[in-house]
């Protein structure tokens, strides 16, 4: 298990308990992701890759904050699972868009990676269907959103829109 608290077996990464963002009224809450050192290393990030830090917006009616970096690339936006520091890479949603459009950046990995905080997953791993092994972990409360939503990528599981 690594300090995450997602195990990894046969490749599958097991989902843990609160990265829905949602847990039982009496269960204590899910660790949260430190926002303010995100900010931080999305503008490290953009320093060291020559672009800029087009904005650093916190959770509202989701369970992420997205970082949208600008490189000579173009833009992507970093995203930060608001309990884990697991993060994705997704196309800049636009206002009101909901569904994330994964995808890699390696050079935004590379350099997130080398601040020791972050699980960065590959945007093959956002994409796939989730298994039952993946939500083993997961809350009563998130089952029953799982079965309400019925996310059909493990992406939509660590960065959604719920409410």
């Amino acid at each position: 298990m690594d300090s995450f608290g997602a195990e990894e077996a046969c490749g599958i990464v097991k989902l843990p308990r609160g990265i829905t963002g949602f847990w039982a009224v009496g269960e204590q809450a899910p660790p949260a992701s430190d926002t303010r050192a995100f900010r931080g290393h999305c503008h490290e990030v953009a320093r060291r890759l020559g672009g800029g830090v087009l904005s650093v917006e916190e959770p509202s009616h989701r369970n992420f904050t997205v970082g949208t970096v600008a490189t000579a690339a173009g833009s992507v936006a970093v995203l930060l699972n608001a309990r884990y520091p697991f993060i994705g890479f997704a196309e800049p949603p636009r206002k009101g868009e909901v569904f994330l459009q994964f995808r890699d950046s390696s050079a935004l990995a590379e350099v997130l990676r080398e601040f020791g905080v972050y699980e960065v997953l590959p945007a093959s791993e956002l994409e796939r269907r989730p298994t039952p092994d993946d939500l083993g972990a997961l809350s009563e409360a998130e089952l029953e959103l799982v079965a309400y939503w019925r996310p059909q990528r493990v992406g939509d599981l660590i960065f959604n829109y719920w409410d």
